[in-house]
């Protein structure tokens, strides 16, 4: 079975290496450092679900999630927003689907990764 691709967005190299690092024995992760890097990455290599950090150095990273729902072919990739400020989970706009809180742990955003996949593979059945 082919693993979830799974797209990580982050202006800070280091955190997306650790990222890689933890998740790709599970996923197949592809990594980006800004919105637009991202956006035209993910026409050519669509990912399953998207880990963007809500403060990106080109963009907020809600605003890639605005570009992504005017897309014909991501406009349905769940996007888990990441951030070391705190938000109200209930406040996020629809281009979100999950919240994680900086600094990461690991095993929690691996379960909302396999929820949303899971989610995912039920809605589009």
């Amino acid at each position: 079975m082919a693993k979830a691709k799974v797209a990580i967005v982050d202006d800070h190299r280091d955190t997306r290496a650790m990222l890689k690092l933890a998740l790709e024995e599970w996923y197949a992760v592809d990594t980006y450092d800004t919105a637009r890097e991202a956006f035209e990455g993910f026409k050519k290599d669509r990912p399953d679900v998207v880990i963007a950090d809500m403060l990106l150095s080109d963009s907020h990273g809600l605003e890639l999630g605005t570009w992504m729902r005017a897309d014909p072919i991501l406009r349905n990739v769940p996007v888990i927003a990441v951030s070391g400020m705190p938000y109200d989970p209930a406040t996020l706009p629809m281009e979100v689907i999950k919240f994680v809180q900086k600094p990461v742990n690991i095993e929690e955003l691996a379960r909302t990764i396999d929820i949303v996949l899971h989610q995912g593979s039920k809605q589009s059945a």
